[in-house]
């Protein structure tokens, strides 16, 4: 597992009070019998990533120069 992917386990993990191999063992274990495909296992971990990394800055929505170029294609556009 590369770096990214051991950090994104010590957030969770810290997250929900579990240790690394917790959470590895837990995502593992519910891909290995197929519940990631459940929806309500994808609200669940949505759920619990909530607020995990709370230092990643959320780009503003307001119209760019590129947003205003795209829609004026979208309106020419047959």
């Amino acid at each position: 597992m590369g770096r990214e992917g051991t950090q994104m386990l010590d957030r969770m993990a810290e997250a929900e009070g579990a240790s690394r191999e917790e959470v590895a063992r837990r995502l593992l274990d519910r891909a290995l019998a197929g519940a990631a495909d459940d929806a309500a296992a994808d609200l669940t971990a949505l759920e619990a990533s909530f607020g995990v990394c709370p230092e990643i800055e959320i780009m503003p929505r307001e119209t760019s120069e590129r947003g205003r170029h795209l829609v004026e294609m979208w309106q020419i556009t047959p």
